[in-house]
């Protein structure tokens, strides 16, 4: 009989340790063309998932993953999000919760901060009836570890932004001060295919000389106009 699994101690995961985790995810860094990507994330993160032949409440991954996609579908107005394949290492584990986080993330950067949250409390609920897999360690760390980037997925929900650059590989981020693209080289590849970097931006006009002392003039005048008014009122 298989040993059980035993996750590494485990210990709260840090806020940013999360979000990377999350835009790991999200981004798809387990399917990079980048070999080193690819075995960083399975070194990283493999303990943030459950052994992918574990059941989903008793029914196959692949029959969950049917219901996910029929269920967590992406916001009409947005491009559609591909059905993926399972890996050897993680089975369908990892493409469900991007499914997921892509339809979160879509909401949100749609401005629909609430259906957003309606959908992490969703996952949060599923977290909590997921069935213990029969290789896995009684105190189930990966689930904690999910739960821990689910809830600061909810707390940087209203940063949740996708870059406006279609060719953007890692479209999806989490903004700090930036509004529509990730980064400054996206921001530039854009407004550099539309000649909106050749637009000079706009000057302040400065006055001349001879402006400033027309409108001194003009403002002496006036109080001038105004004193004599009071004069006569006395």
């Amino acid at each position: 009989m298989p040993e059980l699994r035993v996750s590494r101690p485990y210990s709260p995961p840090s806020t940013k340790l999360c979000m990377k985790f999350l835009l790991a995810v999200v981004n798809a860094d387990d399917r990079s063309s980048t070999p080193h990507l690819r075995s960083r994330f399975v070194r990283v993160y493999r303990d943030w998932f459950a052994r992918r032949h574990d059941p989903f409440n008793g029914e196959s991954p692949e029959g969950y993953y049917r219901e996910v996609c029929n269920w967590w579908r992406e916001p009409e107005s947005i491009e559609k999000i591909t059905v993926e394949a399972p890996d050897a290492e993680f089975g369908f584990e990892v493409v469900i919760l991007r499914r997921k986080l892509k339809v979160v993330w879509s909401l949100a950067d749609m401005g629909d901060e609430r259906a957003a949250k309606d959908r992490i409390h969703l996952n949060f609920d599923w977290l909590d009836r997921y069935s213990r897999g029969p290789y896995d360690a009684p105190n189930e760390d990966w689930r904690l570890r999910l739960m821990a980037a689910n809830s600061v997925l909810e707390s940087v929900v209203s940063r949740l932004k996708i870059c406006g650059n279609p060719k953007c590989k890692n479209k999806y981020f989490i903004r700090e001060t930036q509004r529509k693209y990730c980064s400054v080289p996206c921001r530039r590849e854009v407004e550099g295919s539309l000649g909106l970097d050749k637009i000079e931006p706009t000057r302040p006009k400065r006055l001349t000389e001879a402006g400033r002392l027309k409108i001194s003039k003009a403002v002496k005048k006036r109080w001038k106009k105004y004193r004599l008014a009071k004069m006569r009122q006395a």
